[in-house]
């Protein structure tokens, strides 16, 4: 399948849409939506900026190139793998718990505002530096492959850095 159409689908509260060929998805009139399942599709662009009650979000294997869930505050898992993201903006995500932002082409990943964070795969990214030190619910963390050179994490009460 390589369209879906939604729009008279207002009261949506879970789409499942993953393994397809869909090129585009509009979900700026599902208000109501709290988990979004788009994995595995052509999708360039997902506008989730009017999806605020959203609590999942799973756009793994597309081709994005940019994902703007500044709106969505009550997101928990957020799993953005193996797409062309360079930039991911968490600062409004402070309820975020799963982080799974592998494989993309991410130079900096600023996590200093999810404090509820417990598992973490950032790996294959560009990364040069990385910043737990905020992330002290942390019990899964990834980020191999990477240029990382300085890394900040709380261990214990106790601060480590290399």
């Amino acid at each position: 399948m390589d369209s879906i159409d939604i729009t008279k689908n207002t009261l949506l509260e879970y789409l499942f849409c993953r393994n397809n060929n869909l090129s585009s998805l509009d979900v700026s009139k599902h208000t109501k939506l709290i988990e979004l399942d788009c994995d595995k599709n052509n999708l360039t662009n997902l506008d989730v900026t009017k999806n605020t009650m959203l609590r999942s979000l799973m756009c793994n294997d597309c081709k994005l190139t940019s994902l703007n869930i500044t709106a969505c505050s009550a997101l928990i898992s957020l799993v953005c793998s193996n797409n062309q993201l360079s930039d991911l903006d968490l600062t409004k995500n402070t309820a975020l718990e799963v982080l799974l932002c592998d494989r993309n082409k991410l130079t900096s990943l600023n996590i200093s505002t999810c404090i509820a964070l417990r598992n973490l795969y950032c790996n294959d990214n560009l990364l040069t530096e990385l910043d737990l030190s905020n992330c002290t619910m942390l019990r899964d963390l990834s980020c191999q492959n990477n240029e990382l050179t300085t890394y900040t994490a709380t261990f214990a009460n106790e601060a480590f850095e290399t």
